[in-house]
């Protein structure tokens, strides 16, 4: 376990030290996870946390427009840190 912990201690130093890196890395997750929305990938829609309100937003607009709404908000996300890749 401590080998893991200093694994990953070494990466975040790594990607705090060079930002630029650490932007890839997360436009890599926001691109999988708008690609999971698209290809209904069934993980895309687990809650995450007991504060998560994803069941409670399917019951009331239906799993079309959640995953819409999910979609169109990893877009902004994706939007956002290119704009932030770029000006660095």
């Amino acid at each position: 376990m401590e080998q893991i912990d200093a694994f990953f201690g070494r990466v975040f130093d790594y990607l705090r030290d060079n930002p630029k890196y650490g932007l890839l890395v997360a436009m890599a997750l926001a691109a999988l996870y708008l690609l999971g929305l698209i290809l209904n990938w069934k993980w895309t829609l687990l809650p995450g946390s007991s504060s998560d309100c994803t069941q409670m937003w399917i019951e009331i607009f239906g799993e079309k427009a959640v995953r819409f709404g999910k979609g169109v908000i990893a877009v902004l996300l994706l939007v956002c840190l290119l704009y932030i890749y770029i000006k660095l």
